[in-house]
Order: structure tokens, then sequence, then C-alpha cells
């Protein structure tokens, strides 16, 4: 299964990203991911915060700005490749290689 999983990400993360075209942010709230709403406000500092799956890294740069010490991970290297070009356009290092 997580082959499955991680070859379908692999396949589609280009056209997922450009399809999405999400700004860095805590989007991924209500239906989707309600535990992360507790993340949308707030300073961070100190916090040590791990993002599994973190596909195109737009919470995990967002997170990282708030002040914690994230670090965000996927199954997926084309995912994290969208990852950390948006973490270095944000210059954040938050990103980890592929699991």
């Amino acid at each position: 299964m997580t082959e499955e999983v991680r070859d379908w990400w692999e396949a589609r993360a280009d056209g997922f990203q450009d399809e999405i075209d999400m700004d860095v942010g805590i989007n991924w709230t209500g239906q989707w991911a309600p535990d992360v709403a507790p993340f949308d406000d707030g300073d961070l500092d100190g916090a040590r915060v791990l993002e599994l799956g973190c596909g195109g890294g737009q919470c995990t740069v967002a997170v990282a700005q708030r002040g914690a010490d994230v670090t965000g991970i996927d199954l997926s290297a084309a995912q994290l490749a969208h990852a950390r070009d948006l973490a270095a356009e944000h210059d954040v290092d938050a990103v980890k290689p592929p699991v």
C-alpha cells in the first residue's frame, strides 16, 4: 500500500501543485484536517512540530514562519521537491528526504 501511495503522488505531484496553486498557510482545516486548526493563529516560538505527509510544504513553511522548529516529511520525492523549492523561496529549512 505504501508503495502504491508513493507512486500515485510521484505521478501526480506536479499537476496537483499546479491545480491547487495554494499559498503558504494553514489551509487544510475543517473537514480536511480538523486537528490543524490550533496552529492557525499565534506565535509558535520554541514549538517542535513534525508534519507527516507535508506534500508541497505550504503548511510546513507557514508553521516555521511562526517560529516553530518544524520538520516536514513525505513519501513522495516529487512532492518534497515542491516543498524544498517553497521552503527555499521563504528562507526556511524544514523539509527532509523521503521516508
